[in-house]
């Protein structure tokens, strides 16, 4: 994500104002689509101009269909002042991100991808959005790339570095003023992490389920499990635990029958495939909360979700609300990577299966 026609691009200048900026040919391909999956599309590299065509695009894509409307991206990145407009323009139309199977979204584009919301039928603002389990999305600092063997005058070097500094407080900036109730577009431990990552093609890739959980992306492109076990609960609420509470590491796999957690699960109520289960306090060590999850079935029931539904409270005691969590994924071990997400979950399934029908009994 160099400063120049790729990531951090001037926030106010053109290329011909910059000097030694070095200029890339081809611009995305940005048009209405009508896929069931997709409503516009922009693939290939984020360049100046790009935003009016983004624009434009959505102006000419067909009414709102239900369930909104979606950006399927596929792009290695890009300018950054073409990526802040396109972001806002994401923002601002209530637009879905996808990112279909087999394709990537890196740099400048998986920023884009990260301002992907929906409005509810009440006025707030929801993030939506979709990684397929085979894609990749990964993210890293921006970085200065000026042509080679040319010598810059420290009014130049100020200048190129006040724009950088600029151009990271403008998405800062607009992520802030696009939060969704769940918090800013580019979420705290994402900021910090993408910014280790500074060399052209050295990323932070959204690879395993607890970061898909961390920074709200729902992966896609799988049957998630319909039934969840004692082992779900417990990997749930150890996942959830680290981010809602305390945003530390994630912890390993845990697993009742391996004697982890040693806490006893309580208040089992079972309807068909829908289960919840809570816990005392102190179950994951000294000071832990209970923990109170909800897992509901949504199949078969017209315009829901595919996948299930799961729910997870924090409280200071075991009627109280107290901090709440939502995503699919949690029962999953956190350190699932993505492209084994179909394997694991049919384990999953066959275990909270077993599980509940050992309850009937």
């Amino acid at each position: 994500m160099p400063i120049r026609p790729r990531f951090l691009g001037a926030l106010a200048l053109s290329a011909l104002l910059v000097p030694g900026l070095i200029a890339r040919a081809h611009a995305a391909e940005i048009r209405p689509v009508a896929t069931e999956a997709c409503d516009i599309l922009l693939e290939g590299d984020i360049l100046p101009g790009d935003s009016d065509a983004f624009a434009e695009a959505i102006r000419r894509m067909p009414e709102r269909r239900q369930g909104g409307r979606t950006l399927c991206l596929n792009s290695t990145g890009g300018w950054l002042s073409e990526t802040i407009a396109i972001a806002e323009l994401i923002a601002d139309h209530g637009l879905a991100t996808h990112v279909p199977a087999g394709a990537q979204c890196l740099s400048a584009c998986a920023l884009a991808f990260m301002f992907g919301n929906t409005f509810s039928e009440e006025g707030s603002t929801l993030p939506k959005r979709q990684l397929h389990y085979t894609a990749r999305l990964g993210f890293h600092r921006p970085r200065l790339e000026l042509a080679p063997g040319k010598q810059y005058t420290s009014e130049e070097t100020a200048l190129y570095f006040n724009m950088a500094f600029e151009a990271l407080l403008k998405m800062f900036d607009i992520s802030q003023r696009h939060a969704t109730y769940r918090g800013p577009a580019l979420p705290w431990s994402l900021f910090s992490e993408m910014l280790h990552y500074r060399e052209p093609y050295s990323f932070v890739y959204v690879d395993t389920a607890y970061k898909a959980i961390l920074w709200d992306i729902e992966i896609t492109g799988f049957d998630y499990p319909r039934a969840m076990s004692e082992n779900a609960f417990v990997n749930a609420c150890a996942t959830a635990e680290t981010i809602v509470l305390h945003g530390s590491q994630p912890f390993t796999e845990y697993r009742v029958d391996r004697g982890l957690g040693g806490f006893p699960i309580s208040d089992i109520a079972v309807d068909g495939t829908d289960v919840r289960m809570s816990t005392a306090g102190g179950w994951l060590g000294e000071g832990a909360w209970p923990c109170e999850i909800w897992h509901i079935d949504f199949h078969g029931i017209a315009h829901a979700p595919s996948s299930g539904f799961t729910r997870l409270c924090f409280g200071d005691t075991r009627t109280s609300t107290g901090s709440c969590f939502e995503a699919p994924l949690l029962g999953f071990p956190p350190d699932t990577a993505l492209i084994d997400l179909p394997t694991v979950a049919r384990r999953l399934d066959a275990e909270g299966r077993a599980y509940l029908a050992a309850q009937a009994r």
